[in-house]
Parts: C-alpha cells; structure tokens; sequence
C-alpha cells in the first residue's frame, strides 16, 4: 500500500519499522545520523510531519538521539540498541491477550490495594505524577511516556506489596514499547487522561471496585498499540 494512502498513525509505524530496517542491515551504525527529515521525506514520499512523529517515538524508546538542530542519531549504546529489538522480538513471541492480561492481573489489584493501603504520602506521590502527567505537551513523547510509567508505579507502590510492586517494574520495557504505539493513535492521550483521572480518583476515595473497574478499562485501551507492534 503506498505511504500516502495510510491513515496518520499507520504511517508513522511504518515509517519506524523503515527505521529499524536501516538499522538492522548496517545502513545506520551505532553513533551515525540518520537520514534527515528532509531526505526521509524524498526517500518515502510523504511528508514531514509523521516522520517527525515517528523519530520523536523512537528516542522515547530511546533508540535514537534528538540533537540541536534537529537531527537524529543512533544511539551508539550498541547493548541499548540491541536490547531494543530484544524486547520487540519478545513481544512478537506473546499474544495481545497474554499482555493485557498480565497487566489486568498485576495492575488491578495494585490499584484495589492502594485503596485501602496508601499513606497520605502515597496519595500526594500519586496526584503529583498525575498532575505532572497532564502537564506534559502531546508532543512531547517521550516525556509523556516516562510520566506516565512514573504514575502506574506510584500507584503499584503504594500497594505496599513488593513483589507485585517487582512484578510491574519487570514489565517496563513492555509498556514503554506498547505506550510508543499507543501515543501514534489520535485522541489517546485525551483518553488516557480521562482513564488516569477516574483511576486516581477511585484510590484517593477507597473505591475499590471502582478502581479495578477504571484500571482494567484503561489497560484494555492499550490493545491497538500491543496489535501494531504484533503485526509490524
């Protein structure tokens, strides 16, 4: 299918994966530039906005340098890189149901914990991520990405259950690669803030039910990301 017939967020996925094909064969070696959004642009036949888009989602990913100027580079952590592709052939090996199920299972009784565990500290840790969250521009990618990881694990903290809270941490990976590709799907953020919201609410309040409820629901809404990383 051409480039210029895509929807917006497909073709920034694609434009990833053209990416990491050019990393993968050697074209682009830990340390070089890449292409820049101009030539990218020449070279793929679309315009510039998605492949600006899509090289802010791989340094969120954190595979690529942002410099002054604008121009990209690989990183030249040649174990960091690999780790990269580590976990994105990792994923290829689980289905979407495997990962949003483990999710559901850790984060739902996570959230349903701090309900009734959270110290007053903890409800500040957690409304402070929050706010911080909401504070973040859309377009700020990967600050938006690391925020909002920092909100899930306040909350997992504030279950007081170090394993649970191991378990999490375990999946950062993960859920920083699925987030990447949620973040390329028009009007996620405003839902994800919506979702966050209501979570955070239920916890502060000792909603229980309301909580697990708002939680599941919310990790659901990641399902469109784990099935672009599946099917590229």
């Amino acid at each position: 299918m051409p480039f210029d017939k895509m929807e917006k967020e497909t073709l920034s996925v694609k434009i990833i994966n053209e990416i990491e094909k050019m990393i993968q064969s050697g074209e682009i070696k830990p340390g070089s530039v890449l292409p820049s959004e101009r030539e990218l642009s020449s070279l793929l036949g679309i315009s510039r906005p998605p492949i600006r888009e899509a090289l802010h989602a791989l340094r969120a990913i954190g595979i690529i340098d942002i410099k002054a100027g604008g121009r990209a580079y690989l990183r030249d952590n040649v174990k960091f890189v690999r780790e990269h592709f580590k976990t994105k052939a990792m994923l290829a090996r689980y289905t979407a149901n495997d990962l949003i199920e483990s999710r559901i299972i850790i984060e739902k009784e996570t959230a349903a914990l701090a309900c009734v565990r959270a110290t007053e500290d903890d409800i500040e840790k957690i409304k402070e991520a929050n706010e911080r969250l909401k504070a973040v521009d859309e377009s700020e990618i990967e600050k938006y990405i690391k925020l909002d990881y920092n909100l899930h694990l306040s909350i997992a903290e504030s279950a007081h259950n170090f394993v649970l809270t191991e378990m999490f941490e375990t999946m950062r990976n993960l859920i920083f690669e699925t987030n990447v590709y949620n973040m390329l799907e028009p009007s996620h953020i405003e839902k994800n803030l919506e979702m966050h919201n209501k979570i955070c609410s239920a916890i502060i309040n000792k909603e229980q039910e309301k909580a697990r409820l708002y939680m599941e629901e919310h990790i659901m809404s990641t399902l469109s990301g784990i099935n672009y990383i599946l099917s590229n």
